[in-house]
């Protein structure tokens, strides 16, 4: 009796090590501060060390703060129309941590420029704002 208690309570203190050491392998990321960088291509910083990078062949925007740290990521195609591709072209910071990002509209070949747009984006990434937008005609 006694052996079969130290033993389940064995087991039981494994399996709660075991589910705090991988608590983040089965779930949807909540925590996510880590990114792998792809196909970089435009890089800004702003005057806090924090670093923008377009990355994902133009697909992804990523800011990382000073520490290293993943504060957001966000998709071009985001509010895309249908039949279009969007692809970020350049970025820069201001003082207060927002990021301006060149957004190219291409068709949905991706070979003809159909319009730009200037977005700013929040310190955390969550709002957008168009600040400029223009459509090419055909």
């Amino acid at each position: 009796m006694k052996k079969k208690f130290i033993l389940l309570l064995c087991l039981s203190i494994a399996l709660t090590v075991l589910l705090a050491a991988g608590r983040d392998y089965g779930s949807l990321q909540p925590h996510r501060s880590k990114a792998a960088f792809t196909n970089i291509s435009r890089i800004s910083a702003d005057a806090q060390g924090a670093v923008y990078a377009i990355a994902n062949s133009k697909r992804s925007l990523l800011k990382i703060d000073a520490e290293g740290v993943l504060i957001y990521e966000t998709e071009s195609n985001r509010d895309a129309l249908e039949d279009t591709v969007q692809l970020y072209n350049s970025v820069a910071a201001d003082e207060q941590g927002n990021a301006y990002v060149l957004l190219t509209i291409l068709d949905s070949f991706g070979l003809k420029v159909s319009g730009e747009r200037i977005i700013r984006l929040s310190p955390d990434g969550k709002k957008q704002t168009v600040l400029y937008e223009v459509e090419y005609p055909a």
